[in-house]
């Protein structure tokens, strides 16, 4: 599985996105007519088509204004992502679509707790997990058994690695960590906030 992830990430390095010269010219010619003069310009677009831009500038600038001009150029509605300081800066694609999400846990008649554990959040790259894990058996230990299922796939997916290497390097961690035997289901339920596109996975 360290296997895999090691190529993920050099394959990311080495050939999931690209530099847009045309777009950088075009962003510089923009903030040039609004008086705005770009240090550093660099404006990434990745495999999946969404951009990036870096830049930094001399004298302190209005980033709005700038993510507006990004926005225009890219067709792509950006925001910023962080400061680095005040002059060092990152935008990205802004997301598309928002989630709401409800629901409802009822314990088992005879249990204190529910075995369940549902759980949902956010990335930075403008995707959106919901999770949903049923531990073996109902009352506490399902529900520790649901828990510890549903907070390593969800460390698993925030550190960065995929969704199939997260759920493969599951049952080999939870074997470490139980001290008895048991199981818990998985429902993973991905959406991308740009695209709306989603996957589940069971």
């Amino acid at each position: 599985e360290i296997s895999k992830v090691i190529s993920e990430l050099s394959e990311e390095i080495e050939g999931n996105f690209f530099f847009d010269e045309q777009k950088e010219k075009l962003m510089v010619s923009e903030c040039s007519k609004e008086g705005i003069f770009l240090k550093d310009l660099n404006v990434v677009r990745d495999n999946e088509g969404y951009y990036e831009v870096y830049f930094s500038f001399c004298h302190e600038t209005d980033c709005d204004k700038i993510a507006e001009i990004a926005s225009g150029v890219t067709g792509m509605k950006m925001k910023e992502a962080y400061c680095k300081n005040k002059y060092i800066h990152k935008l990205i694609c802004d997301d598309f679509f928002s989630i709401d999400i409800a629901f409802f846990q009822k314990e088992k008649d005879t249990e204190p707790v529910c075995g369940d554990t549902i759980t949902h959040f956010k990335t930075d790259k403008g995707k959106y997990y919901i999770i949903l894990c049923d531990g073996m058996g109902s009352g506490c230990d399902a529900s520790r058994e649901s828990r510890m299922t549903a907070d390593l796939l969800s460390g698993f997916l925030k550190a960065g690695f995929s969704k199939n290497i997260a759920i493969n390097l599951i049952n080999s961690t939870l074997a470490l960590k139980m001290d008895r035997e048991g199981f818990s289901t998985i429902d993973l339920c991905e959406i991308d906030l740009r695209s709306a596109k989603t996957e589940f996975i069971k």
